[in-house]
């Protein structure tokens, strides 16, 4: 049984006992209940289309951390080793939620054309249940699952979510700027990633630039009624802005700050809405940290200009083998999370790699990019440092940084068409 709890400073004290509790209880049969787990449903374009799912559906990064009004697709799973046949009930329950709030759990619009989300997953998965939440208000939400089966148990499952505001780049610069937390703003602010609507608006792709680019361009852009959470279309409707009818340098010297303060691609994009882990005095658990693909997948896979998560999960990075999981000598190489837990390890002087994160998941996007930009100066950057038997990258002794070879000039009777 997989139980997510989370915490906060005072004054939550007693809902931090409520969670404890939970996961008191859930500890005591873990032992006896099937292998099962809560999981937020990434959804792409590339799914709806493959699911023939309306063009018009939010799209989701598959956070525990979500916007206020928008949906957290969530999923109960179960090993697929056990029969369908044999399962005989996925119910679901609302257990906790904010004072005041009036959320229920719904239908999930997810067909059965939907599979699990990560190809991984696939292999050692199936789909038991599932339901929608859509948070009213900003707090904790804790959503608990039970599955019956005729002849392997049941799995009692507990999930925490926890709905906030987007705040933006202002706010999070007051930390991530230097000094108080993890220094991330610096780097990003020369990626593409931190330039994209600015860029756009400029007529940096034409002079044209339509809306259905923003809800991955900016921070909580999201046309639904329900979904009133400080993003990007709230303060544009709050200030009565309208884009510019034709895209040309200017542009976004003109957008009021408030605006700006949203634009773009940033840590409200990967982490979800981050009010109250501003609020709460920058407490981790108030905001989510994920290795899912699906994280990135939720703008990269939108076939057929955003092709890389769809190239990712056809590749054999999406199904590494489970086999190394356990084993600290081969989770740095065929584990995401272990190969990151290596670099790290070996950035700060440790060649043990201790402690080594032996959990098993596939070689995931961020294993290889770092979309903060830390490493390099420009888009998302490859982690650093890495030995250069295992990369085309080699390191650059004047710097002591990693960067790519340079390319050979083609030969001149080699068309380079």
């Amino acid at each position: 049984m997989f139980i997510h709890t989370t915490r906060f400073r005072a004054p939550l004290t007693g809902l931090l006992a409520v969670l404890l509790a939970i996961m008191i209880a859930g500890v005591a049969i873990a032992q006896t209940a099937p292998l099962a787990k809560i999981s937020s449903r990434p959804l792409s374009r590339d799914d709806l289309s493959a699911a023939g799912l309306p063009s018009t559906m939010e799209l989701s990064g598959g956070l525990f951390t979500v916007g206020v009004g928008m949906p957290a697709y969530l999923e109960a799973q179960l090993d697929i080793n056990i029969p369908a046949s044999d399962i005989v009930s996925a119910t679901w329950k609302l257990t906790t939620v904010p004072s005041g709030s009036k959320a229920a759990l719904t239908d999930s619009p997810l067909t059965s054309k939907v599979p699990i989300y990560e190809p991984s997953d696939r292999l050692i998965l199936q789909v038991a249940g599932r339901t929608l939440l859509r948070p009213d208000i900003a707090g904790v939400y804790v959503v608990s699952a039970t599955i019956v089966t005729a002849k392997e148990g049941t799995a009692n499952l507990a999930q925490t979510i926890i709905a906030a505001n987007y705040v933006g780049i202002q706010t999070c610069s007051l930390c991530h700027n230097g000094g108080l937390a993890d220094v991330k703003v610096p780097a990003w602010s020369k990626t593409l990633h931190a330039e994209i609507f600015k860029d756009n608006i400029n007529g940096a792709d034409g002079t044209t630039y339509a809306t259905t680019c923003w809800g991955c361009h900016t921070v909580g852009y999201d046309t639904n009624a329900a979904a009133v959470n400080g993003g990007f279309d709230d303060v544009m409707t709050k200030l009565g802005w309208t884009p510019p009818a034709t895209m040309q340098p200017g542009n976004w010297d003109a957008v009021p700050a408030a605006i700006q303060n949203l634009a773009n691609i940033q840590c409200e994009n990967c982490h979800g809405p981050g009010s109250l882990h501003a609020a709460s005095g920058g407490d981790t658990v108030a905001i989510s940290v994920s290795t899912s693909s699906g994280v990135c997948g939720q703008c990269h896979g939108a076939a057929t200009h955003h092709i890389k998560s769809f190239e990712w999960a056809n590749s054999v990075h999406a199904v590494t083998t489970t086999d190394p999981a356990g084993n600290a000598s081969c989770v740095g190489c065929h584990t995401g999370n272990g190969f990151s837990n290596k670099i790290n390890a070996l950035k700060a002087g440790n060649t043990s790699y201790t402690p080594m994160d032996t959990a098993y998941n596939p070689i995931n996007c961020q294993a290889c990019h770092e979309p903060h930009g830390q490493t390099m100066p420009t888009g998302a950057a490859f982690a650093t440092p890495q030995p250069p038997a295992m990369t085309a990258w080699r390191c650059s002794p004047s710097s002591a940084t990693w960067r790519r070879p340079r390319r050979r000039s083609p030969p001149a009777s080699r068309s380079t068409s």
